[in-house]
């Protein structure tokens, strides 16, 4: 299989699949035994979409043959997925806000300090 369109074909395959990792391997891993024993020859991928159907449509039938449960839960995962992200963005923030709070805690009265000796010195 070292036709890049159908490398190309199977990864946009895979990334319509909706179900856990072990499950999508064991779907793909069928259908590149299908692709092996069909005469690909040097098919682009229009070819492959015209024979096998939109990779949706492919992702589709392929799983059809997956738990139900399994699709529910996957779904529902990868909707929460923004929202970790999201989260994790605005943990980091924070943790950077109150790591620059300490730091101006830290050395703002040292940098007062300095500034009221300088302005001692002036004024005499």
């Amino acid at each position: 299989m070292n036709n890049k369109a159908v490398r190309k074909y199977l990864r946009d395959v895979n990334r319509k699949l909706c179900c856990r990792k072990g499950t999508r391997k064991r779907l793909l891993d069928g259908f590149r035994e299908e692709l092996a024993e069909s005469d690909l020859g040097d098919m682009n991928y229009e070819q492959l979409v015209l024979q096998f159907g939109k990779p949706e449509e492919l992702a589709q039938s392929l799983m059809e043959a997956v738990d139900p449960a399994e699709i529910a839960r996957e779904s529902k995962r990868k909707m929460a997925r923004p929202y970790y992200i999201a989260g994790m963005i605005a943990l980091i923030l924070a943790l950077l806000v109150a790591a620059y709070m300490r730091y101006l805690s830290v050395h703002a009265p040292i940098y007062v300090i300095e500034n009221i000796e300088d302005i001692s010195v002036i004024e005499e």
